[in-house]
């Protein structure tokens, strides 16, 4: 399954540079020490981390990491779903919690919704024109 994700900078620099020293442009990237399509990346990681002192680091913490400072970065939701292949939106709710000023966000919707109460009209999408606010308003003192 082919999946996108959004590259910055210094990765497309990294690209272009491992790239360049292909010798096909359709060859692939990177391969193992034996020149075969990597499979695996324990061989590699996990002296890595070693030779860094790096303790309980896993590879999956990569994608953890990503979706984290994607969403913390207000990238919407669907957009990280998309990127990560997440089977459900439950798996991707689990990062909403780090949406920034997503409360006051919803405040601000609201406080504009019911802004120049009255005085402002409401597209209806169920082909009966439109509403004033203000007839909301009316109808919900009446209840």
């Amino acid at each position: 399954m082919v999946r996108y994700a959004p590259l910055g900078k210094i990765g497309a620099a990294a690209y272009a540079q491992l790239a360049g020293g292909k010798k096909k442009k359709d060859a692939l990237l990177c391969l193992n020490t034996e020149g075969t399509p990597m499979t695996d990346v324990a061989y590699w990681f996990k002296p890595a981390l070693a030779v860094a002192k790096v303790k309980d680091y896993h590879w999956h913490d990569n994608r953890h990491t990503a979706c984290s400072r994607w969403v913390m970065g207000g990238v919407p939701l669907a957009a990280v779903s998309k990127y990560v292949g997440h089977s459900t939106a439950q798996m991707t709710m689990r990062y909403a919690h780090l949406m920034p000023g997503a409360n006051t966000l919803a405040s601000s919707v609201v406080d504009a919704f019911y802004a120049n109460e009255g005085q402002r009209e409401v597209a209806t999408d169920t082909g009966t024109g439109t509403v004033t606010i203000s007839s909301f308003s009316r109808a919900s003192k009446l209840l």
